[in-house]
């Protein structure tokens, strides 16, 4: 067998390999010790560096911060936005790095002095306070609620207002100071808010002109807009308030293919508190509505999608009912079918009706919407991002009355270019009835139906901002035991369907908007004033009450004990008698009450139909016979608190000592710091939500058969049922127990004797109440005024003594009074139909006209369509 052996060299080679190996290693030796020597050199030089390197890096700062960005915001610094007299929530992210910190993030918004704005009509400043907890290393965001006040001429421009916030550690003082200068709203100007997967996706409905009409006032170009729309990245967080009163500047929302999940549940708690009084939501069709369907606005939701279509010529002459035809090219507007090529890709959705939604007037069967409470939703068969819809001249005009719900415009000429106006409301160009359907009873109603109540910074009947011609006096009140009279009760609403004279629009906040000066707060504070019973002495009382106390302690002090034979004892009785006299003499000038510390307080609670969370306003009268500082507590998350002005027309309020009330945000939320000096009354106002256990409805039991339903666990006393539907007829159900239902029995106006009897027989709404009790008759006259309902309208008014929960007062008083007028709407009208515009913007336009004038007017009118109409091509 052969066995392979291993190779060997012969001696002779393997010393010649030998000796070859070693003598490269000694030649490359050097080479590599010097190739160690120089990385080791080149260490040492590396670590040489890095020490002064370290030795000159700075310290991270503290703190480091983001800028405070205003909800809603779509995070352009440029872009950010405060109205004043609103309030509104803000953010701030901040990362604190060397350790962990406990402190406070506190708000405020400055004057031109950078100090704090005073609350008008009041001594008070007022800060906003967050508690701050920043783990070391993370960026936190830090929400909080701030209140604008009206800055008056103490502001930093007319333009702009400046905000402030300041991180505090607790006993270390102010640590960080963030300012921001951000652009006032004007009073006609709300938000247009879009929700969509493409952030800019709806760019194109800022240069809309109903979004931004044409204006002849040069000094105001850019700044006459009626709205400003915000479009978020929703990619991280969705930069819109979780508190329903922090909405009050938004008019609209756009929802185009946006899982609801995105929103928090404060955030869609708040969405639908705010359609309930007066939001609108646009449902860009017909992706959003499968999105919406199980979710917490599908119940709200006015259809459901059915089968997709390509656009029909039929629906495409519905469309064509909202282009306004320009001269010399009356169909460059329209949508067009040409029957010799085949339909462009404009698929439409069928939309099936929900209960209670109707489809809107004029559109077919292309658009449908819903009451939800006082607000809307309105969905569209297509969606309204789509080039072919947009680039229709004629979008505008459709956007505005079908989407928007606004009157017809007119557009005109002026000295320096073209101009809209609302057709028939002449008088209503940049009011904020008008741009915004969001109310608040205890806010916004119409001042002109009661007698005036005082003197602030309310609008007269001259203001621009009131309609042109109203059928009634500017402070006739109403009075039902007066025989009515039918064009009286009509109250316009044949010329006026919208119903914008129901209310106010405040010269500086437009509606919705805070205020203490309105008919509600001013009748409110006028009732605590009697109720209170403080009242200064005339000169005649005093100079009564003067003599009968020196005649008391002298003359008929001698004459008594001159008779008992002991007149040295009249030295001794003096002192009493002048003890006595300082008692009767406090008594009967009212300036004490009879107690240490007293609280009063009248309350207004609105509620809408099919929603169980109210809107609570109350103002609350504090009595202390000596110096006390109160803490406001409010259980309720959406609680907004300030102290209420007790006198709106006092300037010398200005010379007084100003305090700083705190408005603290925690679990609970806290209005601190407000001082209630002796044998005085202040007072607070404030509003919330209120959780009423269930909603208060109206029943249809059949024709002409109703039922009010008061589901709440509130009981209702002195009930009274108005309602407009061939007439004005009332129902008095008189006193409702909760969760009950009681029948109604309706009867014309003429019978309003009953009313009257029910409304007098109890002290609380009777016309002149008893001496100290707190009446509530004027505000209860100004919700049953008949001449604020549309036709198919029905409210309900009553009233209760119960304390409702959510504000605890400490110190607590030892007498306390509640009364709330409830003012329940269950019933809305139909919306007005929408009314195509008077003409288009091209008419008056003088580029335009002159262009055409230059065309050649033979041109083929069939051409000029096929270049112009931009829809289906």
């Amino acid at each position: 067998m052969m066995h392979d052996q291993p190779l060997r060299l012969p001696h002779r080679n393997r010393s010649y390999a030998w000796w070859h190996g070693t003598l490269i290693f000694v030649l490359l030796a050097p080479l590599m010790l010097s190739i160690a020597g120089c990385g080791g050199c080149r260490q040492g030089q590396t670590a040489q560096k890095k020490e002064p390197e370290k030795k000159e890096e700075k310290p991270k700062p503290p703190f480091e911060r983001g800028r405070v960005v205003v909800f809603p915001s779509d995070e352009a610094p440029s872009r950010s936005f405060i109205k004043p007299g609103h309030w509104v929530t803000a953010s701030q992210r901040i990362r604190a790095n060397n350790a962990d910190f406990k402190g406070d993030l506190l708000a405020l918004c400055l004057d031109r002095r950078s100090e704090t704005i005073r609350l008008e009509g009041t001594p008070y400043r007022m800060q906003s306070e967050q508690p701050a907890i920043l783990p070391k290393g993370q960026t936190k965001r830090l929400e909080f609620v701030l209140y604008a006040p009206h800055p008056g001429n103490d502001g930093l421009t007319q333009s702009v207002m400046q905000v402030e916030t300041r991180l505090q550690g607790r006993g270390s003082g102010e640590l960080l100071r963030s300012p921001l200068i951000t652009n006032r709203l004007r009073p006609h100007q709300y938000y247009i808010v879009t929700l969509s997967r493409v952030a800019d996706a709806y760019g194109y409905v800022q240069k809309l002109r109903c979004v931004d009409p044409p204006s002849d006032d040069l000094l105001s170009q850019g700044l006459a807009v009626d709205y400003v729309v915000i479009s978020p990245d929703l990619q991280k967080t969705v930069p819109l308030p979780e508190h329903p009163l922090t909405w009050s500047s938004t008019a609209y929302l756009i929802w185009d293919g946006v899982d609801p999940s995105i929103l928090t549940t404060r955030q869609q708690r708040a969405l639908l508190d705010w359609v309930h009084w007066g939001g609108q939501i646009i449902v860009s069709g017909p992706d959003s509505l499968d999105l919406l369907r199980g979710d917490f606005l599908g119940p709200h939701l006015p259809a459901q999608a059915g089968a997709t279509l390509p656009i029909s010529v039929d629906d495409i002459n519905v469309l064509n009912q909202w282009s306004v035809l320009p001269r010399d090219r009356q169909k460059a507007r329209q949508f067009h079918l040409l029957p010799s090529e085949p339909l462009p890709k404009f698929d439409v959705t069928e939309l099936k009706l929900q209960e209670g939604a109707h489809y809107v007037d004029g559109t077919g069967q292309l658009v449908a919407e819903k009451h939800v409470g006082r607000g809307r939703i309105v969905v569209t068969s297509f969606p309204l991002t789509d080039r072919a819809l947009t680039t229709w001249l004629g979008f505008d005009g459709f956007f505005n009355s079908v989407l928007l719900r606004r009157p017809a415009r007119e557009f005109q000429n002026s000295d320096y270019s073209v101009v809209a106006v609302w057709k028939d409301f002449y008088n209503f160009n940049r009011d904020a009835r008008v741009n915004t359907n969001l109310r608040y009873f205890s806010r916004d109603v119409r001042h002109g139906y009661v007698h005036s109540v005082g003197r602030g910074p309310v609008q007269t009947e001259n203001s621009p901002y009131s309609p042109a011609v109203v059928s009634q006096p500017a402070n006739t009140p109403w009075n039902p035991a007066a025989e009515p009279n039918r064009d009286e009760l009509k109250w316009d609403f044949e010329r006026e369907p919208y119903g914008y004279d129901a209310y106010l629009s405040d010269s500086r906040s437009g509606v919705a908007g805070w205020t203490d000066f309105g008919i509600v707060p001013s009748l409110a504070r006028q009732s605590l004033r009697r109720a209170s019973g403080i009242a200064v002495p005339n000169a005649q009382f005093v100079a009564k009450v003067l003599g009968i106390y020196l005649i008391v302690l002298v003359p008929l002090n001698w004459i008594v004990f001159r008779l008992l034979g002991r007149v040295e004892w009249a030295w001794f009785v003096a002192p009493v008698i002048a003890i006595g006299g300082a008692v009767a003499v406090v008594r009967l000038a009212q300036l004490d009450i009879g107690f240490v510390r007293s609280r009063t307080e009248i309350a207004v609670l609105e509620t809408q139909p099919g929603h169980t969370r109210g809107h609570l306003t109350r103002y609350t009268a504090l009595y202390s016979s000596l110096t006390t500082s109160y803490d406001m507590q409010y259980s309720d998350d959406s609680a907004v608190s300030q102290p209420f002005s007790i006198n709106p027309t006092l300037d010398q309020l200005r010379l007084q000592q100003q305090a700083t009330v705190t408005y603290r945000r925690e679990k609970e939320i806290h209005l601190s710091g407000f001082s209630v000096l002796s044998n005085t009354t202040g007072m607070v106002h404030s509003e919330h939500m209120y959780e009423h256990g269930g909603d208060i409805s109206l029943v249809t039991a059949g024709e002409n058969r109703f039922r009010v339903g008061n589901h709440s666990d509130l009981t209702l006393r002195d009930a009274v049922v108005i309602r407009r539907e061939n007439g004005i007829r009332f129902a008095i159900p008189g006193d409702i127990d909760a969760k009950s239902e009681v029948p109604l029995v309706f009867g014309k106006l003429n019978d309003a004797a009953d009313v009257l009897s029910l409304l007098e027989k109890n002290s609380v709404i009777r016309t002149v109440p008893p001496e100290g009790e707190v009446g509530l008759r004027e505000i209860v006259d100004l919700a049953l005024d008949p001449r604020a309902l549309k036709e198919g309208e029905a409210r309900m008014v009553a009233w209760t003594d119960q304390e409702l929960p959510g504000l605890v007062v400490s110190p607590r008083s030892r007498q306390e009074t509640f009364r709330t007028v409830v003012v329940s709407n269950l019933r809305y009208a139909p919306w007005t139909v929408p009314i195509r515009d008077y003409n288009c913007y091209d008419d008056v336009d003088s580029t335009y006209v002159n262009a055409e004038t230059d065309t050649d007017t033979d041109t083929d009118t069939d051409a000029e369509v096929d270049s112009d109409a931009s829809f289906l091509q």
